[in-house]
């Protein structure tokens, strides 16, 4: 519990240092503070040790990652916020973590993004364990990139109708989404416990997830969001998508 607060704490304290700089409208607040706060307590989860200094990193790297959504999504890629970003991360963390956000962004902006979408995830899990410290030590039990995949799985299953209202990325809005949800709804999130022993959040948020997959899977639950069609030289799903699961885990 201690982690997960300095975790939070250190987030939050980010959030606030750089809510002018960042333009958050009064109407947004309530948005950006939750944001912040939820990534925190599920990217504590990616730590695998209860160092007060991972704990802050977790926090920081939530952060970064709520900053990457505001420029992209809520502010339609402002040249300006963009520059700020770079040199906030150019300060702050080393040359080749900042290299993956920035050219994160650069994909997401030029509608580069690999596998509808999903590459995100294996980017930014790449992102969050580099700055934790336990990229290499979490890559030797895992398959980090499918992982990430899984993950961004998770979140566009739980921001869909957001999505859709914003046009932002989302896998459920391609050609593929029943591959998508059938591989997380068939996913034992269990399997990371051992892997993952502090992802207590993380996994009740996944869980969540997997429950709406389901859900989702029923004949006409998804047919009001628009169907964006998928490139098949970039679907990294056309394998049998239980395999697929299978495979995250080392």
């Amino acid at each position: 519990m201690l982690c997960t607060t300095v975790s939070a704490l250190a987030a939050l304290w980010m959030a606030l240092k750089y809510l002018r700089a960042m333009q958050i409208e009064t109407t947004e607040l309530k948005r950006y503070w939750l944001k912040t706060f939820h990534l925190a307590l599920c990217y504590r989860g990616f730590a695998t040790s209860r160092s007060v200094s991972d704990s802050i990193r977790c926090g920081q790297a939530a952060f970064y990652c709520c900053a990457y959504d505001v420029i992209t999504d809520w502010r339609n890629f402002d040249p300006s916020l963009r520059l700020w970003y770079e040199n906030v991360l150019t300060r702050s963390v080393s040359p080749k973590i900042a290299r993956l956000a920035l050219d994160l962004y650069q994909d997401d902006y030029r509608n580069q993004l690999k596998w509808d979408g999903l590459s995100r995830g294996a980017v930014a899990l790449e992102f969050i364990t580099r700055l934790i410290g336990n990229f290499g030590e979490l890559g030797g039990r895992v398959d980090l990139e499918r992982l990430g995949v899984l993950f961004q799985i998770v979140d566009d299953v739980l921001d869909i109708e957001d999505d859709v209202c914003e046009n932002a990325t989302n896998c459920l809005r391609s050609a593929s989404r029943n591959q998508y949800l059938r591989t997380l709804a068939d996913f034992d999130f269990r399997s990371l416990s051992s892997v993952l022993p502090h992802a207590n959040i993380l996994l009740l948020v996944a869980d969540r997830a997997q429950h709406r997959a389901r859900q989702f899977l029923e004949p006409g639950a998804l047919e009001e969001l628009y169907c964006i069609p998928s490139r098949p030289s970039d679907e990294i799903y056309q394998e049998e998508p239980r395999r697929i699961a299978e495979e995250i885990s080392v």
